[in-house]
C-alpha cells in the first residue's frame, strides 16, 4: 500500500521573547505560553500583539482576505512558541546562525524596510523571523536524509472517525488491532522516507514519537485522514539514495526543520492561555478549540 502525502501548509507571524521560570515552574495566571519551566509572560505578548494589531494597514488587508484578529493574535502566540522550540533545539543540534547569515537573508527578501512594509514585523521581530527560518531549514537539512518512520496506518474519510480510530487504537488490544485489519483502507510497518516526497518531512507523520499514535489531514481539503501508529522513528538512518537534500528547497528544508520540533514540544508539554486557544500538536500551532486538526494520543497497551 503506497501512501502519498500532500504538503502541510504552515506559516505564522514570527516574533518571540521568553522568560525564565524558576521554583516549581511558571503560573498560567501570568504568563501567556508555559513552556517546560520557562514561559513567555503575559506582558511581554501583549507587547508584541500590539505591535502587530497595531499595524492597522495589513491588519485591514489580511481581514478583507478573510482573516480576523483572533487568527492574527494565535498567529503571533504561535511563532513565540516555534521561536523557543527552534531556540532550543539549534543548541542541542550544535545549529549556529550568524548575523551574517540573517543580515544576508534579510537583504535576499528585499531588505528590512520593504520587508517591514509588507508584514506586521517590527525590526526586532523581523530578525527573529528570519533567524527562526535560518535555524529551521539548517535543521531540515542536518535530518532530511536520515529520516525514516514506521508505521501501521487506515485510512478514513472524515474527522470524527479519524478520532474515534485514534483514541481505539491508543487503548490497545484487539479493538486496535482490527482497525488495521482492511487491506483496502490500511496497512502495516509501513516505512516512510522524506524522500518519497519531500513534503512527508512536514507531516505529523515525521513528527510523532514511537509509541503514539495520530490522526491527521495528510493533505487539507482532501477528505481523507490517516491514524498512524508510530513503532519506529529513527533521526539517523542510513542515508537516502539519492541525497533528498541536494534536491530540496529551502522552504521545504525549513517545514521539515519545523516538523522536527514537535517532539520537544510535547515533551516541554506546551501550555497556551485560554485566552488564546490551544496548542495543537498535529498542526503545530495555536488555534481555537474547536479548531483542532487532529489526535495525538500515547499508545497505553502493547500491540497485542
Amino acid at each position: 500500500m503506497r501512501i502519498r502525502m500532500g504538503r502541510l501548509v504552515a506559516s505564522a507571524v514570527v516574533v518571540g521573547a521568553v522568560v525564565s521560570g524558576c521554583g516549581s515552574g511558571p503560573s498560567q495566571v501570568d504568563s501567556a505560553v508555559i513552556l517546560g519551566q520557562d514561559s513567555i509572560s503575559l506582558t511581554q505578548m501583549q507587547d508584541q500583539l500590539r505591535t502587530a494589531l497595531g499595524r492597522t494597514d495589513m491588519v485591514q488587508r489580511i481581514t478583507q482576505q478573510g482573516g480576523t484578529t483572533e487568527q492574527i493574535s494565535r498567529d503571533v502566540v504561535t511563532a513565540a512558541v516555534m521561536h523557543q522550540l527552534l531556540e532550543r533545539a539549534a543548541r542541542t543540534e550544535g545549529i549556529t546562525v550568524t548575523e551574517a547569515q540573517v543580515a544576508a537573508e534579510t537583504t535576499a527578501l528585499g531588505g528590512t524596510e520593504a520587508v517591514l512594509g509588507r508584514t506586521l514585523f517590527d525590526e526586532e521581530n523581523l530578525h527573529d523571523a528570519v533567524w527562526d527560518r535560518l535555524a529551521a531549514t539548517e535543521l531540515g537539512r542536518k535530518y532530511a536524509d536520515r529520516l525514516s518512520v514506521t508505521v501501521d496506518v487506515a485510512l478514513t474519510t472524515t474527522q470524527a472517525e479519524a478520532g474515534a480510530k485514534a483514541r481505539t487504537v491508543a487503548a490497545g488490544g484487539p479493538a486496535a488491532e482490527a482497525v488495521f485489519d482492511d487491506r483496502n483502507t490500511a496497512a502495516r510497518n509501513q516505512v516512510l522516507r522524506v524522500g518519497q516526497d519531500p513534503t512527508l518531512g512536514a507531516t505529523a507523520a515525521f513528527g510523532t514519537p514511537t509509541g503514539q499514535v495520530v490522526a491527521f489531514e495528510p493533505s487539507p481539503g482532501q477528505a481523507v485522514w490517516a491514524v498512524m501508529r508510530v513503532t519506529q522513528r529513527s533521526t539517523d538512518a542510513p542515508p537516502s539514495e539519492p541525497s533528498v537534500v541536494s534536491s530540496t528547497d529551502s522552504d521545504s528544508l525549513a517545514a521539515i526543520g519545523q516538523r522536527l520540533v514537535q517532539p520537544l514540544s510535547d515533551q516541554l508539554a506546551v501550555a497556551v492561555n485560554p485566552r488564546y486557544g490551544v496548542w495543537d500538536p498535529v498542526q503545530m500551532r495555536v488555534v481555537a478549540p474547536e479548531e483542532r486538526g487532529g489526535v495525538l494520543l500515547p499508545v497505553q497497551t502493547g500491540r497485542g
